[in-house]
C-alpha cells in the first residue's frame, strides 16, 4: 500500500482562509499528515476540512476520515531544561501521536509529530532542543513495541538546518534505534533552511514540496511511503 503523507509547519496568525488553503494543499497530496503551530495566538485551534479529523494540542495529526479509523492517540510530554517559546517559559516539548487503521487494507500507521525549540544560538534553547531530540528515539521505540504498527512515520519542526551534514548526523544518531530513516525535503522549508524533516520505516521516493501559502513562514512537503500489513506479508 502507498501511504500519502505530508507535513506543514508555521501557522502563527494565519486567517481562516489561508488555513483552509493550507489544509486543501495537504489534502490534495496526502491522506494523513502533521501540522505544527496549530493553535492561533487567540487560542483558536485548527479547524479540519470536512471529512477530516485531528488529534493533538499545539501539534496536530490530521487524517482523511474516509480512509482511516482511529485506534489510539495521546500527547506525550518530553521533559527538557528551561526554554522559551516567544515569551512563554517552557520545561517540556509535546509530541502528538496517533495509531490509525486503514479501513480497506487493515494496515496500521503510527504517526507522530512535534515542534522542537528554536533559536539555537542561545545555549538554553539548544540544550532544550537536544534534550527533546534525545528523548524522541526512546519514545518511538516504546510506542512501536506497544502497538506493533505496519508503518511508523514521524515529522517535526526540528529547528536544525538539515542542509548541514553535521545536523543530519545528530538527527540520525537520535533515531538510530527506531528503524526509521531520515527524509529531508528537497528545498528549504523556512526560507532556504531545511528545518523540517520526516522519518519513516516505509520505502519511499523523493519527497515533493507543497505550494507556499501566505502567512505561513514554512513550506510543507509530502511523501509516498510504501508499506504492507504484517498479517499479509
Amino acid at each position: 500500500m502507498i501511504v500519502r503523507d505530508a507535513h506543514q509547519s508555521g501557522r502563527f496568525d494565519a486567517p481562516d482562509a489561508q488555513e483552509r488553503k493550507m489544509l486543501g494543499n495537504l489534502a490534495r497530496a496526502a491522506i494523513v499528515g502533521v501540522v505544527t503551530e496549530a493553535v492561533h495566538p487567540s487560542g483558536a485551534h485548527l479547524k479540519p476540512l470536512d471529512g477530516w479529523k485531528t488529534s493533538g494540542k499545539e501539534t496536530k495529526v490530521v487524517w482523511d476520515d474516509s480512509a482511516w479509523d482511529l485506534a489510539a492517540s495521546d500527547v506525550e510530554s518530553l521533559t527538557t531544561p528551561d526554554w522559551k517559546r516567544g515569551r512563554r517559559a517552557m520545561q517540556s516539548v509535546d509530541i502528538t501521536w496517533v495509531l490509525l487503521r486503514h479501513r480497506k487494507t487493515g494496515l496500521t500507521l503510527l504517526r507522530l509529530g512535534g515542534h522542537l525549540p528554536a533559536h539555537l544560538y542561545r545555549a538554553s534553547q539548544r540544550a532544550a532542543n537536544q534534550a527533546a531530540l534525545d528523548a524522541l528515539g526512546p519514545l518511538i521505540e516504546r510506542l512501536i513495541a506497544e502497538h506493533a504498527p505496519d508503518i511508523t512515520t514521524a515529522s517535526f519542526d526540528l529547528n536544525r538546518n538539515l542542509r548541514r551534514k553535521s545536523q543530519r548526523l545528530i538527527v540520525r544518531e537520535a533515531f538510530k534505534g527506531t528503524g526509521l530513516h531520515l527524509v529531508v525535503p528537497p528545498k528549504g522549508t523556512h526560507r532556504l533552511a531545511k528545518i523540517d524533516a520526516l522519518l519513516t520505516s516505509g520505502d519511499l521516493p523523493d519527497p515533493e514540496m507543497l505550494p507556499r501559502v501566505k502567512r505561513y513562514d514554512h513550506r510543507g512537503f509530502a511523501v509516498r511511503a510504501c508499506a504492507c500489513p504484517k498479517a499479509a506479508a
